[in-house]
């Protein structure tokens, strides 16, 4: 059931982006990018557990397993204040953060293991990290982020649900099928960096781009970006509510850019392309599930092997969101068949596929059967103390596109 409630192009990642919004250098201490120790040699694979349309990873700190995301385009690893408190770790560093008012609190775990590779002296930013439970399905305890990641060559392997960890990608094993993509660091970063990569069409140079696996989305870019392309490639308008929860409504518009291309060599093939507020574009796991993807920042490069379609791309017409256990009609894509039945933003949805959900708690919401293992949907939504049925086909969004 998570799938209908994941909108399109919205950068989870947000939670975690205290520090990650510019590229500019982020600089609570030096000793942040010194935190990580690793042996001389090692080579193991570990499992990805699924969390909605994203996947966690065990990391044992003090002989305890807890249940953390990667992001490739985080700098510094984050813990939940939850965890914290129950370790009884104290903060260490406290450190205003770029164009925040509040204080970043740090803390020093003298040992992580993940699988079998033990990392030392790990600095974590210390986060309330409860309402990300909304969108992953489970309460995360973290998320391990670039420094981290640097000391280790992290190869994802999203057919399987399995990752390699690394010393050099030498000791990996990759299909006949493989493309490199040389990426750069942001300047005055020390290697200590998100990938990021240059994005063009065809021969024109659009933005700057960072691969992040806690983005669930495939491609977003600035909106400035994305106004000056739309007119140029086959898209859909889609409309919904402000991050908010108020009365106001943003329109968007989504592509599938023909001649995208990463560093212009590397054509991008049947990705949505969408618009955000940040400054830089994003590069997400929806576009890395295709690919076998392996992170080598000492080398500076992305491999991406094993070429296999992972997804479908399709929908009912509508996203919806659970808030304070309703399930509300989020947002809508014009000419679908969700709007020209009069499907509304705001409509609270009091019935799926004839199980009620008027008042449905998140852990239930969470293990509803996913409605796209069917060709369409019937929902029922309350409106005006009256019900309204929709009965609404799975449609594919390339049809939509004009």
């Amino acid at each position: 059931m998570k799938n209908i409630r994941i909108i399109p192009f919205l950068a989870l990642i947000v939670i975690f982006c205290s520090n990650c919004g510019s590229l500019k250098p982020f600089n609570p201490k030096e000793k942040i990018w010194q935190t990580v120790a690793l042996p001389t040699y090692f080579k193991q694979e570990i499992a990805m557990y699924n969390a909605g349309d994203h996947f966690y990873i065990k990391v044992n700190i003090g002989g305890e397993d807890f249940k953390f995301i990667i992001g490739t385009g985080k700098r510094s690893s984050s813990i939940s204040d939850r965890v914290a408190a129950k370790l009884k770790l104290k903060t260490v560093l406290k450190e205003r953060l770029e164009n925040q008012e509040q204080l970043g609190e740090y803390t020093e775990v003298d040992s992580i293991k993940i699988g079998k590779v033990g990392f030392h002296n790990v600095l974590f930013e210390i986060l309330d990290l409860k309402s990300i439970k909304n969108h992953y399905c489970e309460d995360i305890d973290g998320l391990i982020g670039v420094n981290v990641l640097h000391g280790a060559v992290w190869q994802f392997d999203f057919h399987t649900n399995k990752i390699v960890i690394a010393n050099h990608q030498d000791s990996l094993s990759f299909a006949l099928y493989k493309k490199t993509i040389d990426f750069t660091f942001a300047e005055g970063n020390n290697g200590i960096s998100p990938p990021i990569v240059a994005l063009s069409l065809g021969e024109n140079r659009l933005c700057e781009a960072i691969f992040e696996t806690a983005f669930c989305g495939e491609i977003t870019l600035p909106h400035k970006v994305m106004k000056s392309i739309i007119d140029t490639s086959k898209h859909y308008a889609w409309y919904g509510m402000r991050e908010e929860w108020n009365d106001a409504i943003d329109t968007n518009k989504t592509l599938i850019a023909p001649n995208l291309r990463i560093l212009k060599n590397f054509k991008v093939e049947n990705v949505l392309v969408g618009a955000s507020r940040r400054r830089i574009g994003l590069i997400g796991l929806g576009f890395m599930k295709d690919y076998t993807t392996t992170f080598d920042w000492k080398n500076k490069q992305i491999l991406l092997s094993d070429y296999i379609p992972n997804k479908d791309l399709v929908t009912f017409g509508f996203y919806n969101i659970l808030q304070e256990n309703r399930v509300i009609v989020y947002s809508l894509i014009q000419n679908s068949k969700a709007e020209q039945l009069g499907l509304r933003i705001f409509d609270h949805i009091v019935k799926i596929n004839d199980q009620d959900v008027s008042n449905i708690s998140l852990q239930d919401f969470c293990n509803m059967k996913n409605p796209y293992l069917q060709d369409s949907i019937k929902i029922s939504v309350k409106r005006n103390n009256q019900i309204v049925d929709f009965v609404l086909p799975k449609v594919d969004y390339r049809d939509l596109l004009k």
